[in-house]
């Protein structure tokens, strides 16, 4: 049975990429044959506008927004981190042939039995392409399977029940994993479905350490320090609560955040200012012990969670 995952893409978030990961080695494991439905987001005018504006703007644009690359995250190792991610993908899946941008995918070309929707906030009614996951462009001859689907809220749009609804039921199976997802399910839509795991946990720790070629940390080897992983986005102003953690503990504090490549940087703020301030709080973090890892893949991110003596996280996926 061939089988085609389809999910969000998300080239800088560890948790997202273990999860295709999981799931997609869960499956290949029971005897199917998984591919990886490549399907992107198309550029957006508005960020091409953006970035057009900032590259061919006058000198003066141009000067402060590569001084503003310098700040706390740091737009080149956003790049960098989402070209090595999207690399460490590239050489743990079987992707399919046929590419999909935004919210359409030839699926009149697939010869797969099944696809399979999950997990990750698919039907996040924020997302504009919430929709197209739940199939509705797709023939009838491919049997739709949603595992571990997820809403990402707990509110939904009264205007789009019917439709959500109609599609929701051509589904031959509905898994989430959030028992308010199932209740929205069940309440809005009259539509079952069954609560699961996270992909994440279809594996144990021996089978994690196998699958992604990770050492085991010998116990009285000495340990590597703390561990932050943060998925707020306002993680670049909470530098002072983490320089303090990290002198609390007197140890090394290793630093991961789910950022996007602009998502910290604050343009209107004077360019020098921004520089002198961006290279101030990082020796003030260096010297509390604080290490920053916004390039690490999603297996130097599992190696560390693995060899770290304590973790911190406000992420489901970091625990």
């Amino acid at each position: 049975m061939k089988i085609g995952i389809l999910t969000l893409h998300l080239p800088f978030n560890y948790g997202n990429a273990l999860q295709q990961f999981s799931l997609f080695h869960y499956l290949v494991e029971q005897g199917y044959e998984a591919e990886m439905l490549s399907h992107w987001y198309a550029k957006d005018r508005q960020e091409i506008s953006f970035w057009h504006q900032c590259l061919h703007g006058s000198f003066a644009q141009r000067v402060k927004f590569f001084v503003h690359c310098c700040t706390w995250s740091g737009v080149f190792a956003a790049f960098r981190r989402e070209a090595k991610l999207l690399a460490w993908m590239d050489s743990n899946f079987t992707w399919s042939k046929e590419t999909g941008y935004a919210d359409h995918f030839p699926s009149e070309s697939l010869s797969h039995d099944v696809v399979i929707v999950g997990s990750d906030q698919v039907w996040n009614p924020i997302h504009h392409t919430s929709k197209f996951f739940l199939l509705h462009t797709f023939p009838d001859s491919i049997r739709k399977i949603a595992y571990a689907a997820s809403l990402g809220s707990d509110r939904f749009p009264e205007a789009e029940t019917m439709f959500f609804g109609r599609a929701l039921r051509r589904f031959e199976a509905i898994s989430v994993r959030e028992a308010s997802a199932k209740k929205i399910l069940e309440e809005n839509f009259d539509v079952e479905a069954t609560l699961v795991c996270d992909p994440t946990l279809l594996h144990s720790r021996e089978e994690w350490i196998r699958l992604l070629g990770l050492r085991e940390t010998n116990p009285t080897a000495r340990r590597r320090g703390y561990m932050l992983y943060l998925v707020t986005p306002e993680a670049a102003a909470m530098w002072r609560s983490v320089r303090r953690l990290a002198k609390q503990l007197k140890a090394p504090l290793h630093v991961y955040c789910f950022v996007g490549t602009t998502a910290l940087l604050n343009w209107r703020r004077h360019p020098v200012r921004q520089l002198v301030s961006t290279l101030a709080k990082r020796v003030l973090l260096f010297t509390a012990g604080v290490r920053l890892h916004f390039t690490a893949t999603p297996t130097d991110f599992v190696q560390s969670v693995m060899d770290c003596e304590g973790l911190f996280t406000d992420s489901f996926h970091g625990m």
